[in-house]
């Protein structure tokens, strides 16, 4: 209960308990999603501020990890575009931090 009053508040959702083994449909056929665009704006700066940090950091574990198998990480150093993508990547990390 408490955490469907919380999606509520947060998210501007519509929320339901469901009884023990009851089946929902999560999205009903006549409900229209949500935009992402859209959602967001609906939160905070705060929230979407965590959102989006914790996002980079799935993002960057994801990368790595991809890269770590196989030939992901030859391919990548060999590859001109991606390095200039992670510099530019890095460029703005780095500018974000030296701004505050």
């Amino acid at each position: 209960m408490e955490l469907a009053r919380l999606i509520g508040e947060r998210f501007h959702l519509k929320t339901s308990v469901p009884q023990w083994r009851e089946k929902r449909v999560l999205l009903a056929p006549e409900e229209k999603p949500v935009a992402e665009e859209a959602m967001e704006e609906r939160l905070s700066p705060e929230v979407r501020f965590t959102l989006l940090f914790k996002q980079l950091e799935r993002n960057y574990r994801k990368l790595r990890k991809k890269l770590k198998k196989g030939k992901g990480l030859d391919k990548a150093i060999h590859d001109s575009h991606w390095l200039g993508e992670l510099e530019e990547v890095n460029k703005k990390i780095e500018e974000l931090g030296s701004e505050r």
